[in-house]
């Protein structure tokens, strides 16, 4: 949810269908970045038993099922929680939102 504050607050982006595609957008650049990040320490440090770094337990698809985890987790977490962060959000700026109404008067 850091990324979908970061685009409501800095990016001025409104709730909708573009700032959750850019939200799961970023996670899965991230998720890619880490990726070619680990290829690459692998190949630079360890470049005779690259295979075994990068097999994973013997699994040619291991990059790819990270990648889809990342992609299924940000898109669940956009469908189900956007509600409730702009609730949190909403509140925030209105610090007597949540307060009864004696607290007010």
């Amino acid at each position: 949810m850091f990324v979908r504050e970061f685009l409501r607050r800095a990016g001025g982006l409104r709730p909708g269908a573009l700032l959750g595609f850019l939200c799961v957008s970023v996670c899965l650049a991230f998720s890619a970045f880490y990726e070619i990040l680990e290829w690459r320490v692998v190949l630079t440090f360890y470049p005779t038993s690259g295979p075994e770094w990068l097999g994973m337990q013997g699994d040619p698809w291991d990059t790819q099922e990270d990648m889809l985890m990342a992609l299924i987790g940000s898109s669940a977490s956009v469908l189900t929680l956007s509600s409730l962060h702009e609730r949190s959000m909403a509140a925030l700026s209105d610090p007597l939102a949540g307060a009864t109404p004696r607290a007010r008067a």
